[in-house]
C-alpha cells in the first residue's frame, strides 16, 4: 500500500495493530499480555511522533493534499472530490431533512422545512479553504463532516451519517478525526460549532463529548438556502471546545 503524503500516522497505527504475535521478535512474544500491550502501546506512540515531526516540518496551514485518510479498524475516510457533491447533498438531507419515512435521530424535519444543503453549497465547501472528509463503506457515502478554518479556530459542520448507520459509534469518530485534522492541519486551539436552539438531544450530544455554549445565539439563517424555519423563535446556538496546544506551536517555559 502507497501511504499518501501527510498521513504516515494514521497508515502505521493501522499496520502496527494488525500485527500477528507470532510475527514479533521473540523477546516480546514471551511476556505476559499486559506487558506486551503496554510496550505495543508505547512503540506505537513513538512512531506517531516520529510521522507528526515529520508533518511539523513539512509545514501546515492548509488542506491535506492526499485524497485517502487510512483508519484502523473503523471505515475509510478520504477528503472530498467534485464527484461526490451529490451523494453528500443527499446523505446530509436524508440524516437532517429525510421525508416522511427514514427518519434517524439526527433529523430535524418538524423544526425546518425544505433542504439542509444541496450540490452547489456542497460544491462550494469543496473548494473553499476548509476541508470535507466522508466515511466510505465500498463505494457508498455514509457520512461526512466539514472543517473550516478560522484563525486558531476551526468550525466543524456538516456531521452527517446515513440514518441506517447511526447508534453504531460512526459519527463519534468523524467528530474526532474532525478535530484531530483541525489541530494537526491548521494549528486550531479550539474547535467550534453550531446547534438549533429547539435539539436538546443533539446538544446533549456534543456536551458529552467537551463542547460549551458560549452563551452566543443568532436567528435562523432564513436567507442562507438552507431551509425555512417552522417557528420564528427558533434559533441557532453556538457550541466551543477548547483542544490541546498543537505540537507545531508548542509552548516555551523558560
Amino acid at each position: 500500500m502507497v501511504r499518501p503524503a501527510g498521513c504516515h500516522m494514521y497508515v502505521r497505527a493501522s499496520a502496527l495493530s494488525r500485527t500477528p504475535a507470532s510475527s514479533l521478535p521473540v523477546s516480546l512474544s514471551l511476556l505476559p499480555s499486559w506487558a506486551l500491550e503496554s510496550c505495543m502501546r508505547l512503540r506505537l506512540n513513538r512512531l506517531i511522533e516520529s510521522d507528526t515531526q515529520q508533518l511539523d516540518a513539512a509545514g501546515r496551514g492548509s488542506p491535506p493534499t492526499s485524497e485517502k485518510i487510512y483508519l484502523a479498524n473503523e471505515p475509510m475516510l478520504r477528503k472530498a472530490t467534485h464527484s461526490d457533491v451529490h451523494q453528500i447533498a443527499a446523505l446530509v438531507n436524508k440524516a437532517y431533512r429525510p421525508e416522511s419515512n427514514g427518519h434517524g435521530w439526527t433529523h430535524e424535519a418538524d423544526l425546518v422545512s425544505g433542504a439542509r444543503v444541496n450540490a452547489a453549497q456542497v460544491e462550494k465547501l469543496i473548494e473553499g479553504n476548509g476541508t470535507v472528509l466522508v466515511a466510505c463503506d465500498g463505494n457508498s457515502l455514509i457520512g461526512c463532516v466539514h472543517i473550516e478554518p478560522a484563525s486558531l479556530s476551526c468550525y466543524i459542520g456538516m456531521l452527517a451519517t446515513n440514518p441506517s448507520q447511526q447508534n453504531q459509534g460512526l459519527g463519534k469518530q468523524l467528530l474526532a478525526k474532525a478535530e484531530e485534522l483541525a489541530a494537526v492541519h491548521y494549528g486550531a486551539t479550539s474547535y467550534k460549532m453550531s446547534v438549533l436552539s429547539s435539539r436538546p438531544e443533539l446538544l446533549a450530544y456534543y456536551e458529552r463529548r467537551g463542547y460549551q455554549l458560549t452563551g452566543a445565539s443568532s436567528p435562523y439563517p432564513v436567507d442562507a438556502g438552507v431551509g425555512k424555519p417552522r417557528s420564528l423563535d427558533l434559533r441557532v446556538l453556538d457550541l466551543i471546545k477548547q483542544g490541546s496546544t498543537p505540537r507545531n506551536q508548542s509552548q516555551n517555559f523558560a
